[in-house]
């Protein structure tokens, strides 16, 4: 079976990865902040109803893939609650469904994936480390390692995206160009507006109403494990990214739709099956190969869920935390519900 990378790695942006959320303000108009996507399931649903049902019946069999809240028990500890974020500012997002909301407002702890989203002047205190990571330090750039002619298409999903240079964004490494095209333009115009994306709007509050506020791994941890892909492999997927084009907002309203529903296991499936349906031959987006998808699914995923469980476990067996998580890390039988689960924690909708 073959899954494109950039489907995948567009994914990671919005339900796995915090620290790609994090952008400098600067000014935008409010009509930018519109989103012109469309609802892919829709069409499927209507034009293509055995598709569909193949999406669901496989959604189906995935361990914890549906819902975003989940109660976390143990013993006599109070009740502690996981919670699937969706890292993007859209205002469908912000206001949590009525669930979750109370399990906030109970909680005393709210867990986030990292904290220095909730400090700017922390990040900033640790801009040489993130560089090692994003940027190449020996003076070479993306101009040497690219072909001509994906660098020009590069270049003007670049201007057309986030009007970022090429001349900036040759020096720094393909996954970082990449956040820059892998999100539709009214998610990259929020996010230079200032507009604070789940995650950081759930700290916001967290610390307005005095809650103890934890993260469950490293900024370094993450961009780590975000810059530890094969630069081959990234490079494909940048060039593939822009390639997609405004195809890329049709993707995100499709698995922001699928989020707010709490389908998270059928927004794999879905873009599983879209792949394998050739949804995307005319836009000459080639098929990642299964081992270049395993390598992104272990390195962005299941290695992090590793240490996200063994984190959440700490602060589920002291109760009463709120932990909030990109939404891709919970279903699975490498997910960290499924790994709550192997170590005698009760998961259950609450």
């Amino acid at each position: 079976m073959l899954k494109s990378l950039t489907l995948a790695a567009s994914l990671t942006l919005a339900l796995s990865g915090a620290a790609f959320a994090e952008e400098t303000p600067k000014a935008d108009t409010p009509a930018e902040f519109v989103c012109t996507g469309q609802n892919l399931m829709e069409e499927i649903a209507r034009t293509q109803p055995e598709l569909a049902d193949e999406i669901d019946k496989a959604a189906a069999e995935v361990p914890y893939g549906k819902g975003l809240l989940w109660k976390v028990t143990k013993g006599d500890a109070k009740p502690s609650y996981i919670f699937g974020t969706m890292h993007m500012s859209d205002p469908r997002l912000l206001e949590l469904p009525e669930k979750a909301e109370a399990a906030f407002t109970e909680s005393t702890t709210l867990a986030l994936e990292i904290t220095e989203i909730l400090d700017p002047s922390k990040m900033a205190g640790q801009a040489m480390m993130m560089m090692q990571y994003t940027a190449y330090l020996d003076g070479s750039t993306l101009d040497s390692r690219m072909k001509p002619d994906d660098i020009a298409m590069v270049t003007e999903r670049l201007r057309e995206a986030a009007g970022l240079p090429w001349s900036v964004a040759a020096k720094l490494k393909p996954w970082t160009v990449m956040g820059a095209i892998a999100l539709p333009g009214c998610e990259l115009a929020r996010k230079r507006a200032g507009k604070p994306f789940l995650d950081m709007d759930l700290g916001n509050r967290a610390k307005a109403d005095g809650k103890r506020i934890e993260g469950l791994e490293s900024l370094e941890g993450q961009l780590k494990a975000m810059s530890s892909l094969p630069e081959d492999m990234m490079i494909k997927a940048l060039v593939d990214t822009a390639k997609m084009g405004e195809r890329i907002d049709d993707l995100f309203e499709t698995m922001l739709v699928l989020y707010t529903e709490g389908e998270i296991a059928k927004i794999w499936t879905m873009l599983t099956k879209l792949e394998q349906a050739n949804a995307f031959a005319d836009a000459d987006v080639e098929a990642s190969t299964e081992s270049s998808y395993t390598q992104f699914q272990v390195a962005i995923v299941d290695n992090r869920n590793v240490g996200m469980a063994e984190r959440s476990a700490e602060l589920a067996t002291e109760g009463g935390a709120f932990i909030a998580m990109g939404a891709l890390h919970l279903p699975g039988e490498k997910g960290v519900l499924k790994l709550l689960e192997d170590k005698g924690f009760t998961v259950e909708r609450p």
